[in-house]
């Protein structure tokens, strides 16, 4: 089931190179901790690099929402490479980019959660999970579970966006879930 999942993420979301995340920290997007620049992250840590900018960066590779004004943009120390690596993330209130390492990102739009998601039970879902579900039912309405109407998809995907980063660039291994949102990380946990 995982291979269908990742194949239907790479046909919704868009495959960049790992960002790291501003806000981080866990539920409620505590401030994530300060990391000097070249230093090296293990896997599943967000971490601010607020002493990086400009082409230490890396190659912008990606930007969400996909719209005319995107908040997030996705940075990539190495592009082409399948090796885990540092990866940026910027948009963040502060103005600091999030570090993050991996060997594969998604950017994911709420719609894709909500084709693969929505409906798990309680113990399938991760702390973005429970996160996604707070905000949807906020902008959407309905109960836990409840798929957001197409009419408010937009405003859903204008709001929150899915960070997917995971340890080898097969997708199958160990996943690292965020959800950004609000100028910051939302919330962060290991995916299912």
């Amino acid at each position: 089931m995982r291979g269908t999942v990742i194949a239907a993420l790479l046909s919704g979301a868009l495959l960049v190179s790992c960002g790291g995340l501003a806000g981080g920290g866990g539920i409620g997007g505590g401030v994530a901790p300060d990391v000097a620049k070249g230093a090296r992250l293990p896997f599943g840590t967000v971490g601010r690099a607020c002493g990086v900018s400009g082409a230490a960066l890396g190659k912008t590779v990606d930007a969400a929402p996909s719209d005319a004004r995107p908040r997030w943009r996705l940075h990539d120390t190495a592009p082409g490479s399948t090796a885990p690596r540092t990866h940026y993330l910027t948009g963040f209130s502060d103005g600091c980019p999030r570090q993050v390492t991996a060997a594969l990102i998604l950017f994911g739009a709420p719609l894709v959660h909500e084709t693969h998601k929505t409906g798990l039970a309680a113990s399938q879902q991760g702390a973005a999970d429970a996160a996604y579900e707070t905000a949807r039912a906020r902008i959407c309405g309905g109960g836990p579970g409840t798929p957001c109407p197409a009419s408010q998809i937009e405003a859903l995907s204008q709001e929150i966006v899915f960070v997917s980063s995971y340890r080898d660039f097969t997708g199958t291994g160990s996943s690292y879930e965020i959800l950004l949102g609000k100028g910051g990380v939302v919330a962060e946990g290991m995916g299912h």
